[in-house]
């Protein structure tokens, strides 16, 4: 699953390190870049071992970096929970994803809030979904990647169904209908709550269905960079793609071309495990 790749990714680059938050924080309003800097040199410090955590630089701004689990994701929205509601909120974050359950936790604590969300080096998965979405505006920092798989939908609920002789072999005497009735449940809810999530970021409600579609589409209407690519598990979508989903960016430092993301995954090890959507 494009969780595990994620995984692997964001502990590749934590143990090659370099220092682009001097580029990705040219061009921002200086309260911004203060903050960046405070945050690429936490981030520095951990390594891929390191439990998610949370990084207070001031009352409204924060570092966020690891696994959106229920450890991430509690420390997250504990950060978040004595700043007032109508002040803004800045967020740097580093994270590889996680969770969809505790993802939408997130979202839920940034819902109706002023927030700037800031890119540094990998937003992907359950973050691209629910914290970068969510965000009033998005800076995506030089060289930083946000990577999406797809979010909450009942298919998961359907393949998981369909795979039921392949399960109880490997688990007999498992009681699968209760299983697949819990698992269900869990997704209505989950869609439900992401379906609130876009209407309030004022995003596309169809991002999420798309997805669901687009497995199913002919090679000749995919981007041809995933199309040529396999092996790839992650989407990263062009600025005009997003805008066209009402997603906008105020700073977009990253990749803007299949080339630029070819290089990026060039530099950092992570493979052909992305591909460019224009």
């Amino acid at each position: 699953m494009f969780y595990a790749i994620i995984l692997v990714l964001i502990a590749n680059f934590i143990a090659a390190e370099r220092p682009i938050h001097e580029q990705g924080s040219t061009g921002l309003p200086n309260e911004i870049s203060t903050v960046v800097r405070a945050c690429s040199a936490w981030f520095a410090s951990r390594t891929s071992g390191s439990d998610p955590a949370v990084l207070k630089t001031s009352r409204g701004s924060f570092c966020f970096d690891g696994l959106i689990d229920s450890t991430g994701s509690a420390a997250l929205t504990a950060a978040l929970k004595p700043v007032p509601a109508n002040r803004p909120v800045l967020i740097v974050v580093r994270s590889q994803g996680g969770g969809i359950s505790e993802s939408l936790d997130v979202s839920d604590a940034l819902a109706g809030r002023d927030v700037t969300v800031v890119v540094h080096t990998l937003c992907g998965s359950g973050c691209a979904n629910s914290i970068f979405l969510p965000a009033r505006r998005r800076i995506i920092l030089d060289d930083a990647v946000v990577a999406f798989h797809g979010g909450a939908s009942l298919t998961l609920a359907e393949k998981f169904e369909n795979d039921r002789e392949k399960f109880l072999a490997a688990n007999p005497g498992a009681d699968f209908d209760r299983l697949a009735r819990e698992w269900r449940k869990k997704l209505e809810r989950d869609v439900a709550r992401q379906n609130a999530m876009l209407r309030n970021a004022g995003v596309d409600s169809d991002f999420f269905a798309w997805f669901d579609r687009m497995a199913d589409q002919p090679i000749s209407s995919q981007s041809p960079d995933c199309a040529a690519n396999p092996e790839a598990e992650a989407i990263v979508f062009s600025e005009s793609f997003l805008s066209r989903r009402r997603v906008l960016i105020s700073y977009n430092g990253g990749p803007r071309t299949a080339e630029d993301l070819r290089r990026l995954n060039a530099m950092r090890g992570w493979g052909r495990r992305s591909c460019f959507w224009q």
